[in-house]
């Protein structure tokens, strides 16, 4: 049995370097989360999170967004998946919309990196699911350490949490 934390089964625990798998957990009791304020006709609307940037002092050019709050791990319903372009513009990449169960804080999630976006695909989130997401830090690039670090991720979910 995974632990609770408040109303939730707290899938962020069983999420490591070892990418454990969480074992899904039972429907939620409880409090209802109000979701209804954060959509919009266009669909659902979020901050996009990007824990790598965390505690850099990094803020948004374009909107003055500073990064330093964003949290480094999130759980919470799922709102919304979709493809969007990538951070380059070539290619697609799968997005999460999650309501954040911590601050109730609304974040897209969107598979930039690609170990993130491969736990999206492996974890296979969908509306109504708990899904848990947690920045693991970086390591150095295997093929060429010149490059940037790999960010690392892991991420679990719970199928049919809030149905």
């Amino acid at each position: 049995m995974l632990p609770k934390k408040g109303n939730l089964v707290d899938l962020l625990s069983a999420i490591n370097a070892d990418q454990s798998d969480a074992a899904a957990p039972a429907k939620k009791d409880g409090p209802v989360i109000d979701l209804l304020g954060s959509i919009t006709a266009g669909g659902v609307t979020g901050r996009k999170w990007l824990p790598h940037l965390n505690g850099q002092g990094n803020t948004n050019p374009k909107t003055g967004e500073k990064y330093d709050d964003v949290p480094t791990e999130l759980q919470g319903e799922v709102l919304e998946r979709s493809q969007v372009d990538n951070y380059d513009g070539d290619g697609k990449v799968e997005q999460v919309v999650v309501k954040n169960a911590a601050d109730g804080q609304v974040y897209r999630i969107v598979g930039d990196h690609k170990v993130l976006n491969d736990e999206i695909l492996r974890t296979d989130p969908q509306r109504k699911d708990l899904f848990a997401v947690k920045h693991l830090g970086s390591k150095p690039n295997a093929k060429n350490p010149r490059r940037k670090p790999t960010q690392m991720y892991g991420a679990a979910v719970a199928k049919g949490y809030f149905a």
